[in-house]
């Protein structure tokens, strides 16, 4: 809920459609500031909305293929992206610091910090909820269906067939409860509790500060996949990328039954991966893995140059803004395996960002 405050309203746009964040008035809280990083004075004087009608001017949630001036930012083919991220970044870091604000109990605080994981192991729930994210065209966007023509055409980013399969697994039967995880069933019998305490206005807590407030990110774009001589079992290729920066592991979005496909074309956007890195960081590491969905066992596509390996590993330089390594040169490269069977050729870009919350 905290981070889809700014993925999904005017806050990062920028006048004269959102507050000018780090101009002005502002500039003291910094270019990516959060909601509760302002002085409520400050914020509640902003023209700040989720959805809007007026004047003749409607603005909505939107979906994946919206136009540009729908609300959504919540994946990387929607304008500001990058800049809701930041600011979801921020305003996590600033709840979870929140929570032993609001427990204000040592002991009740530790002992939380040690309950076990087992007592209620979310990973079923969380394989559950990727995988159906990932085939229904949540994940990383590029398509979700929207329309009823999209039974009949699906979008690049969905898998109906694994998607059905999946959902079926998840439930069990047409009974929504028969599997359910110890984690599910004890969130079902909490949800009828929130919202019972009364409410007695607002409350002006002492905020933690999301720190450290000036923070660098790497950004890793795929702009361009093309199928050199690989093969799918079942026709063109499904294609997904699993990507790790510095110690942080991603999983892409999906492009189901494409050949070929170039993302810098909308309703499209990039696969984007977006990594907070230490302020003393030089060089990133950075592997990338082109693989190609399959009903049983996912194939790795070759896309190194190099003999006998087919993932890419190098090193992005934040002082240099360069890479080296299995790819060397500028940051926006083309790339593909020439020595293995079922190779790829993938267009990748990197840079970094900087995201400042002073208050």
């Amino acid at each position: 809920n905290v981070q889809d405050f700014y993925a999904h309203s005017n806050w990062v746009e920028g006048a004269p459609t959102g507050p000018p964040l780090g101009r002005g008035p502002l500039a003291k809280y910094g270019d990516h500031p959060t909601w509760l990083s302002m002085a409520r004075a400050d914020r509640e004087s902003l023209d700040v909305y989720t959805r809007l009608n007026r004047n003749g001017i409607i603005r909505w949630h939107g979906v994946w293929d919206s136009p540009p001036d729908s609300l959504n930012k919540d994946w990387s083919g929607r304008p500001h992206y990058s800049d809701a991220y930041i600011c979801a970044y921020f305003a996590s870091r600033q709840w979870v610091r929140l929570f032993r604000t609001f427990v204000n109990d040592s002991v009740t605080w530790a002992a939380m910090r040690r309950f076990p994981a087992s007592s209620f192991d979310p990973g079923r729930d969380w394989d559950y909820s990727r995988k159906i994210s990932f085939y229904s065209g949540h994940w990383c966007g590029n398509g979700a269906p929207s329309k009823w023509s999209d039974a009949i055409k699906p979008p690049p980013g969905t898998a109906p067939d694994l998607l059905i399969a999946t959902v079926i697994g998840f439930l069990g039967s047409r009974c929504i409860d028969k599997n359910s995880s110890a984690l599910r069933s004890e969130v079902q019998n909490l949800l009828g509790t929130w919202g019972m305490a009364p409410y007695k206005g607002p409350v002006n807590v002492a905020l933690p500060s999301a720190a450290p407030q000036k923070l660098q990110f790497v950004r890793l774009a795929v702009h361009r996949i093309e199928n050199l001589n690989a093969k799918d079992d079942w026709g063109e290729m499904d294609w997904f990328s699993e990507v790790s920066i510095g110690p942080q592991p991603y999983l892409s979005g999906l492009i189901n039954d494409h050949d070929n496909f170039y993302f810098d074309r909308f309703p499209f956007g990039p696969w984007t991966m977006i990594k907070q890195v230490d302020a003393k960081s030089t060089d990133i590491p950075i592997m990338f893995r082109l693989m190609d969905l399959n009903y049983l066992d996912d194939d790795e596509v070759d896309i190194n140059p190099n003999k006998g390996v087919k993932d890419l590993v190098f090193s992005y330089s934040l002082s240099g803004g360069t890479v080296r390594g299995d790819v060397t040169g500028p940051p926006r490269f083309a790339v593909d395996g020439k020595n293995d069977c079922g190779c790829a050729e993938v267009e990748i870009g990197v840079d970094k960002l900087a995201g400042t919350c002073l208050k």
